[in-house]
C-alpha cells in the first residue's frame, strides 16, 4: 500500500485543482492501519474484503476497519 500512497495523493490534487466531482477509491490490502493511510493521502472509497470476510467475525472487523479510517 506505501508505494501507492503517492498515486492516492496525486489523484487528490489533481481532484481539488479541476473541482472534480469523483470519488478517489482504493482496492486492495485495505485494513484498519492502510485505510488510515490512504486517507490521510486522499482516499474517500474503501474497498475491502479479506479484512472484514476473512475473519470469524465479520461485523468485528467492519467495527475495526470504520474506526481505522475515522482516526
Amino acid at each position: 500500500m506505501s508505494d501507492l500512497l503517492p498515486k492516492v495523493r496525486a489523484a487528490a490534487d489533481w481532484k481539488r485543482e479541476h473541482r472534480a466531482p469523483c470519488l478517489i477509491e482504493v482496492d486492495g490490502g485495505i485494513d484498519p492501519e492502510t485505510a488510515r493511510s490512504a486517507r490521510g493521502a486522499g482516499a474517500e472509497v474503501f474497498v475491502a474484503g479479506n479484512s472484514v470476510y476473512g475473519r470469524s467475525d465479520p461485523g468485528r472487523g467492519l467495527k475495526e476497519l470504520r474506526a481505522g479510517i475515522r482516526d
